[in-house]
């Protein structure tokens, strides 16, 4: 099978965006890409035709990751191997370290970005799951200026989120305080047929007395873009806790089993990981609740 593949090297965020806003008017958009070498031979063999392929790994700026006094401020370009290594990905955004690590696809010229993972879902949904359990802003940026983002745009079907002439500049996450908790737990089990997976990216927030006040959640591993879902507090270190506990495994697992594209495999799967969560989440309460509340 031939492809034919029109790559252009950009060297600079104006080229870029020019070469995009070209591709719009042409009506033959571009696929902006961070690409290593051999990506004909790899299209070749894998049966995929790309017709015309912007390689935006040379832009500098987007590899960085920075802070500002509330946010990290992460290049869509960042690497994962950057992810892992951070200090302030490690300080403020702990989940995303831990999803940054099973980012296991098959090799390819694609490289595994952060960016890649949002728009393309590769090479981990599991980092795109993290992030949607968090509070996250993109900023894109065109000939026209810069538009920012939320994320739970770029999931909405029903909207164009980021359009052709538009590039991922960086993603924002709000950072991780003393009264929010997040966390990234994935579980799996081997059978006759394989291993099964399932995860789980959330963040917990708790009030001034130490009880949960809401928590944010979202499943990796499932064919369908994460989704968040939020229940409000049931954990309080004042009250009786095999009560609770119950209560709020009930209604977590009555939630995630509603979530499109979930094998019965790993429905299966689905109390366990519950079970996990409550037990992090209630650690993360007790830590500084009054000594007479737990």
């Amino acid at each position: 099978m031939s492809v034919i593949l029109e790559i252009e090297r950009p060297a600079s965020l104006p080229e870029a965006l020019a070469i995009l806003a070209e591709g719009l008017r042409q009506q033959r958009p571009w696929i902006p890409l961070a690409v290593d070498s051999g990506l004909s031979v790899w299209c070749e063999h894998n049966g995929l035709v790309l017709e015309r392929v912007l390689d935006i790994g040379r832009i500098p700026g987007l590899h960085d990751v920075s802070e500002s006094e509330s946010e990290i401020h992460i290049g869509a370009l960042t690497s994962f191997k950057t992810l892992r290594r951070s200090p302030l990905v490690h300080s403020y955004a702990p989940a995303l370290k831990s999803a940054a690590v099973w980012h296991g696809t098959p090799p390819s010229p694609v490289l595994p970005t952060l960016g890649g993972s949002l728009v393309d879902g590769l090479p981990s949904q599991l980092v795109a799951a993290v992030l949607a359990s968090l509070e996250v802003e993109l900023t894109l940026a065109s000939e026209q200026g810069l538009r920012l983002l939320p994320l739970s745009a770029l999931y909405d079907r029903n909207e164009n989120a980021i359009f052709p002439d538009e590039l991922l500049l960086r993603v924002s996450i709000q950072k991780a305080t003393s009264s929010s908790h997040q966390r990234f737990l994935r579980v799996g089990v081997w059978d006759g047929d394989g291993l099964t997976t399932l995860a789980i990216a959330f963040e917990a927030s708790k009030d001034e007395m130490c009880r949960l006040t809401g928590i944010v959640v979202a499943l990796g591993e499932v064919p369908e873009p994460p989704q968040p879902l939020s229940l409000s507090g049931h954990l309080d270190p004042a009250a009786d806790y095999q009560e609770q506990a119950e209560t709020f495994e009930q209604l977590l697992i009555g939630q995630l089993d509603g979530v499109t594209g979930l094998t019965g495999k790993q429905r299966h799967l689905l109390p366990r990981l519950v079970s996990l969560v409550r037990r992090d989440v209630w650690r993360f309460l007790r830590e500084s609740a009054p000594e007479s509340e737990v």
